[in-house]
């Protein structure tokens, strides 16, 4: 449960929709019922601080280059109309509860919210 516990706060924090791109080799029953368990299992403690810990990391290591802290001011100034609320992420993260995970996941991951990609190699019928 981890990746998507780790998207959870991704979307929580960016307050955006989600899309599941996957080939279609790809089993999307197995798909639902892993969304099934984000929204209505229980998420550790331990899944919950690596997903934190892999937010943080992911949100430093963009820090680290002028391209993510440009990417990080403008997606704040744009879609919030803050330039500054980036550099409260590491505080939002760290706040972020299985509760909210749960909330967010049975609020966005829904049939409506879903956009599915299906590719195929050229001349390979789908």
């Amino acid at each position: 449960m981890l990746k998507p516990a780790l998207r959870a706060i991704n979307w929580l924090l960016a307050g955006s929709m989600y899309a599941f791109f996957y080939m279609a080799r790809y089993n999307f029953t197995a798909i639902n019922a892993y969304l099934e368990r984000v929204k209505t299992g229980t998420i550790s403690n331990d899944e919950l601080e690596k997903a934190r810990a892999s937010a943080q990391r992911a949100f430093v290591s963009t820090m680290g280059s002028s391209l993510g802290r440009a990417i990080n001011l403008s997606q704040s100034a744009i879609f919030y109309n803050d330039p500054g609320r980036f550099a409260t992420n590491p505080e939002r993260i760290a706040k972020v509860t299985a509760a909210d995970v749960q909330r967010v996941a049975t609020k966005y991951f829904t049939p409506a919210n879903r956009v599915v990609v299906v590719t195929t190699p050229k001349g390979v019928k789908p």
